[in-house]
């Protein structure tokens, strides 16, 4: 059994996010190896939760070990930091005494095998981590961090801006790649995630996609219900945000004129009020909502319309795995490998937008077969078989170096 500290940026609840829902699939995983492992997950401020409202696998699955801390962004921090700082903002935040006085307490008082970074932002901390403990180190990365920063810059207008999120990309990107060159390995998230790691470090680099669990064949989607369009995000993720805008700016005036009957449904935890108080003809704001599952469901045609980002797209897979019709960018798929017209509908502007729409809503049997084909497809690749295996050869193998 191997005894694992699993180290994340934040507590990954609710399951709301593709983060979370990242994290949580990687400890699925681990249990079926078996694996002994303990979550170190700093309380943040900006995704705080009530502790005492957790379920209970989080004291006795997990053993969180859990602090708060605060990582609000302060205007004239982040403004020093640019002007009198080459470190990326992003990172600083968290190198914060209390995370190094908490993270010296259990690598003291506890032993691991493995120590597993859930992405890079906490590993401003490695040095500490070396000094405490002897166990093998990983980057698991979701994305490569930078270029979500690097494509936003590119999308904004506000030259102030832009010029900000560039110089944070850069520097994101400098802190990405020595963090590579020091852990003793990669778990990357998809094959364009691992392409670029690769590239950077000569550490062994593993490409292990997020476990989706399988659910019970859905009835087919109801003719009357797609009409019925949903985007579903995590709104505090500045790719999630700006694909919203764009949505409700370029695409969906074209549809709502041509289809005047059509409802676009928009939910997604860390709502922001001025996007709740728009009134948009055809739109409805939903906020956070309980059950996403039964959200999708109700809205079964899933809209992601994403323009940045990087690493493998959790909530596509999600819609997937539910047998769900969707229309999407290519990076609204990135890292997937799904093939257009097969297991979704591709559509990069709001010509292509209202065409698939409309064929989705003519043809029934579309839906029904991209549902099953997407189905189909995340469980050959994301089934709970193949990735655990994976796993357990990957953990194996940095224990034998």
């Amino acid at each position: 059994m191997f005894r694992i500290l699993q180290i994340t940026n934040r507590i990954p609840f609710p399951l709301h996010d593709g983060g979370s829902l990242a994290v949580q699939a990687m400890l699925d995983l681990q249990e079926q190896i078996p694996c002994a492992v303990r979550l170190f997950s700093p309380n943040a401020s900006r995704n705080r939760v009530h502790v005492h409202d957790l379920p209970a696998q989080f004291s006795n699955r997990y053993r969180l070990w859990t602090f708060d801390l605060n990582t609000d962004l302060m205007p004239f921090s982040m403004f020093a930091n640019w002007l009198y700082s080459k470190e990326s903002y992003h990172c600083v935040r968290f190198m914060q005494p209390i995370v190094g006085h908490e993270l010296r307490r259990i690598l003291t008082g506890e032993s691991f095998d493995i120590i597993q970074l859930e992405g890079p932002f906490l590993g401003g901390w490695l040095p500490l981590i070396r000094e405490h403990s002897d166990a093998s180190i990983i980057l698991r990365a979701h994305n490569v961090e930078h270029e979500i920063w690097s494509e936003l810059a590119a999308c904004t207008g506000n030259p102030l801006k832009r010029a900000y999120l560039k110089s944070q990309s850069d520097r994101l990107a400098e802190f990405e790649i020595r963090l590579a060159q020091s852990v003793d390995g990669i778990l990357a998230i998809s094959n364009a995630t691992a392409q670029f790691f690769r590239t950077h470090t000569p550490k062994h680099v593993e490409i292990l996609g997020s476990f989706i669990p399988a659910r019970p064949k859905p009835e087919p989607v109801q003719p009357d219900r797609l009409k019925h369009l949903s985007f579903l995000g995590s709104l505090d993720w500045l790719p999630n945000l700006e694909a919203v805008h764009h949505l409700l700016d370029s695409w969906w005036p074209v549809l709502h004129r041509k289809c005047p009957d059509m409802q676009l449904h928009i939910a997604g935890k860390n709502f922001p009020n001025t996007l709740m108080q728009k009134k948009i003809e055809g739109v409805m704001m939903h906020g956070a909502v309980p059950d996403a599952e039964s959200f999708l469901r109700l809205h079964p045609v899933v809209v992601v319309p994403l323009r940045s980002g990087s690493g493998i797209r959790i909530k596509s897979l999600e819609a997937l795995t539910l047998g769900l019709p969707m229309i999407s960018t290519a990076k609204g798929v990135e890292g997937l490998n799904l093939k257009a017209d097969v297991h979704y509908l591709p559509a990069e502007n709001a010509h292509e937008f209202v065409h698939q729409a409309e064929r989705l809503r003519s043809q029934p049997r579309l839906a029904l077969d991209l549902g099953n084909a997407g189905r189909s497809y995340v469980s050959a690749h994301y089934g709970v078989q193949v990735l655990t295996h994976k796993l357990s050869d990957f953990y194996r193998h940095l224990r034998s170096l």
